[in-house]
C-alpha cells in the first residue's frame, strides 16, 4: 500500500509509526531462521540496537517501537541536545551525537559502544521535488547522509554491526 493510498485518515505522525513499524518487522524477519515462527518482542527482547537517525521521523518512531518490545536502543543524530532529549524523553539506553558524512565523527561518537545486535540506518535529510529541479547541494547532501553514513557505521571496526 503506497502512502497515497492511505488519503486522509492518516497524518504524518501515524505514518512515521507505520514506518516504523514496518522496519522493526523487516529487522525482526531478517534475524529469523527461514520458517521459523517467532515473536516479534521475543526476537528483539534484550537486543542492543543502534539507530542512525533515531531522534527524531521515522527513527524515533523505530526507536521507541524498538524500546517497547524489549530491546536497549541508543540512536544516534547530529544535535547533541536532540539526541539526549530524545533518548531521555523515551527512556532509551543511549544517545550519541554526530555527523554522519564525517568518518572521524562517527568513530569517535561509536568508539565505546561494545556490542550490537542490529544497526538500523535512518539518517537522511529529505528532498521534496524533482532531481532536476532541486537545489544541488541539497540532494549531495542527502547522498551523503545516506551513503557515507552507511559506509561509516559499518567501518568503525565492531564485528558485531557486519
Amino acid at each position: 500500500m503506497s502512502k497515497a493510498n492511505i488519503g486522509p485518515i492518516i497524518n504524518r505522525r501515524s505514518w512515521n509509526y507505520f514506518l516504523a513499524i514496518g522496519a522493526i518487522e523487516r529487522l525482526q524477519n531478517g534475524t529469523r531462521a527461514m520458517g521459523a515462527q517467532s515473536n516479534i518482542s521475543d526476537t528483539l527482547s534484550g537486543k542492543t540496537i543502534l539507530i542512525v537517525g533515531g531522534t527524531s521521523g521515522i527513527g524515533l518512531a523505530a526507536a521507541t517501537q524498538a524500546k517497547s518490545l524489549g530491546a536497549k536502543v541508543i540512536v544516534v543524530g547530529s544535535d547533541a541536545e536532540r539526541a539526549r532529549q530524545a533518548a531521555e524523553q523515551h527512556g532509551l539506553s543511549g544517545w550519541r551525537a554526530a555527523d554522519v558524512t564525517k568518518r572521524a565523527a562517527i568513530e569517535s561518537a561509536l568508539a565505546d559502544i561494545e556490542h550490537v545486535d542490529h544497526l538500523v540506518l535512518l539518517a537522511g535529510s529529505f528532498v521534496v521535488g524533482q532531481v532536476l529541479e532541486a537545489d544541488v547541494d541539497h540532494l549531495r547532501r542527502a547522498f551523503e547522509e545516506r551513503v557515507w553514513a552507511a559506509i561509516y557505521s559499518k567501518r568503525v571496526g565492531h564485528p558485531t554491526y557486519l
